[in-house]
């Protein structure tokens, strides 16, 4: 694999074979972990990454654990608008909590050789 030249600047990374996913902040990117190319980018707002079950932390630290299935818990803020009763709606801040999970190769220089 050659050098990749990652979009943005990783507060959090998780591997999700065969993808490696970076967060910051802003966005969520998404790339093959054996071929480097970009798959995807999941723009959202005060992006977290809570739960990676790919690492299990232990007395002896962090485990890699070969047979848990990867799993990974994101939380972003969405804007969610609320109806009131004098039909003026007003927009408040709320926390969405998602699972990333690949689902199937769009392209076929994405999937493995």
């Amino acid at each position: 694999m050659s050098t990749v030249d990652w979009e943005g600047n990783a507060e959090h990374v998780a591997m999700h074979w065969p993808y490696i996913l970076v967060f910051n902040s802003q966005f969520i990117e998404v790339r093959h972990a054996s071929k480097g190319h970009l798959v995807q980018i999941i723009l959202g707002d005060d992006i977290r990454c809570v739960c990676d079950a790919t690492d299990i932390q232990g007395k002896e630290g962090t485990q890699q654990i070969d047979n848990v299935e990867s799993c990974t818990h994101v939380v972003m803020s969405v804007p969610l608008e609320i109806p009131s009763q004098a039909g003026k709606s007003r927009t408040v801040l709320a926390r969405q909590v998602f699972e990333v999970s690949p689902t199937f190769a769009l392209a076929s220089n994405l999937t493995e050789s």
